[in-house]
């Protein structure tokens, strides 16, 4: 005996109460019914097995496919690599202190879970994302969100007391040190006397990263393989304002962490007339590099550089003046960004706005 589930579309404004529920606005649901039950109902595991299983007589290759590659693409590529390193650390834990049913995870849980992650010297920002990806899992396993029903006060105290503890110099796993405008100086200086095509490529990504708040890897790929016209910063990205005297360079964003859907950006660097000047630092580099299609930042036309080459070469740089090598990463150009303008005194605000 067979059943055949039928759906059909009603209008929010029709339907304001499923559109409560499907946004999360449990607190707004509730005030509308408040007779309904607070608790939410998991999901069965004989439906969640029917629907699920590859294998059911009712399920064809074509909407499964669809729905796998639905389902995947609702974290970006980067949130799915971190929340992976997440459940590694998860299961870690788990087998650690003999948990053999981690899931549905109860807040006691996840507080002894971000003491843990704390201990090994993660990152308050880090131990955030981790708890994210336990939650995520979760959900995904059908069990109700842990944060629908409660604030789940004592983890917040918890993870107030590790940025606490990590504020007066606790455990650092992985300490970041800012390139400000003094460190860019300490770069430029040394690359001076470096080779010419390999001074310009160097001193215009690190001009165009710190300029332009950017994430490196939103201007370099992490493999050649993962190059993708319709993501990498290409060729036809970079624009210049004219020819004789530019007095500004603009670098479309075709995606970025932030940015999902792909809307895009146009990030402008202006002309300082200094030496750390962006538009110079860009130009040159076009002039060295030649006007033919393909990635933008690149060695020859079929070696694009790569984020891992770049930032191994960076710290051989910043050794070499002097800086601890191991401090210093990437992302430093965004917080250097962020502490220069800081110190200028940019509003917070339109900081967060120029980071993106």
């Amino acid at each position: 005996m067979g059943c055949q589930l039928v759906g059909s579309y009603i209008d929010t404004h029709a339907n304001h109460l499923t559109d409560d529920l499907s946004r999360n606005r449990v607190l707004s649901f509730l005030s509308k019914v408040p007779t309904a039950n607070p608790t939410a109902t998991p999901v069965p595991h004989q439906l969640l097995d029917l629907l699920l299983n590859p294998l059911a007589d009712w399920v064809s290759l074509e909407w499964w496919h669809r729905f796998s590659d639905t389902f995947r693409r609702v974290l970006a590529p980067s949130t799915r690599r971190t929340y992976g390193a997440a459940m590694n650390r998860f299961n870690n834990f788990c087998t650690h202190f003999s948990i053999h049913t981690p899931f549905p995870v109860t807040e006691p849980r996840l507080c002894s879970f971000a003491a843990y992650l704390a201990d090994q010297g993660l990152a308050p920002q880090t131990i955030r994302s981790y708890l994210s990806a336990v939650r995520n899992t979760q959900i995904s396993l059908g069990f109700p969100d842990p944060r629908d029903h409660s604030s789940l006060p004592i983890l917040k105290r918890v993870q107030a007391g590790i940025q606490r503890v990590r504020s007066l110099g606790g455990p650092s796993a992985h300490l970041r040190l800012p390139i400000t405008a003094k460190v860019m100086g300490r770069i430029r200086a040394y690359l001076e006397v470096a080779d010419i095509a390999y001074k310009e490529l160097m001193w215009a990504i690190c001009g165009t990263a710190f300029f332009g708040f950017f994430r490196l890897g939103e201007l370099l790929p992490e493999a050649k393989a993962k190059v993708d016209p319709a993501v990498s910063l290409m060729w036809g990205d970079v624009a210049v304002d004219g020819r004789d005297k530019p007095t500004m360079v603009r670098v479309h964003l075709k995606r970025s962490k932030c940015d999902q859907f792909g809307a895009g950006a146009n990030i402008v660097l202006g002309a300082t007339g200094q030496p750390l000047c962006p538009v110079t630092a860009i130009l040159r580099y076009i002039q060295s590099r030649g006007p033919s299609p393909g990635v933008f930042f690149r060695k020859s036309p079929s070696e694009p550089v790569l984020k891992l080459w770049f930032v191994d070469q960076l710290r051989d740089v910043l050794a070499a003046v002097g800086l601890p090598r191991h401090q210093y990463a990437g992302h430093s150009f965004r917080i250097g960004a962020a502490t220069t303008a800081a110190m200028a005194g940019v509003e917070d605000s339109t900081i967060q706005t120029l980071g993106r």
